[in-house]
């Protein structure tokens, strides 16, 4: 029951919000998926690195399928780039061989999606 009820008002909350205000939020939680996959390397937590990493993909490959390419196809094309460059990033990450590496490649991807998430209005 509890479930529905938070789907419920998750749909309401993206069907009612401004495409800004979802992209903000999509945004701060890659980067909080991006900065708890970095402490987990950190302190050799393989689980939690994992978790927080795959869910980063997820909302990556969601910000992904929703770029409206009919609709502006350069702009979603470029933004489409930059998102393949941080999914890269945190693929790069889970399979690095060092972690000075694995914290290079969360860093640079953190980087795009703070410049990105700055850039929008409001």
């Amino acid at each position: 029951m509890h479930l529905r009820s938070a789907s419920a008002y998750k749909n309401a909350y993206v069907a009612a919000a401004p495409t800004h205000r979802i992209l903000d939020d999509l945004f701060a939680r890659l980067l909080r998926d991006l900065h708890e996959g970095e402490a987990a390397l950190r302190a050799n937590q393989t689980r939690a690195r994992i978790d927080a990493l795959a869910h980063a993909v997820r909302v990556v490959e969601g910000l992904t399928s929703v770029l409206d390419v009919e609709r502006a196809p350069e702009v979603a094309s470029r933004i489409g780039a930059l998102y393949d460059f941080v999914a890269d990033r945190i693929l790069r990450a889970n399979t690095a061989r060092s972690t000075d590496e694995a914290v290079t490649a969360l860093r640079e991807a953190a980087s795009i999606v703070e410049t990105l998430r700055s850039s929008l209005p409001g």
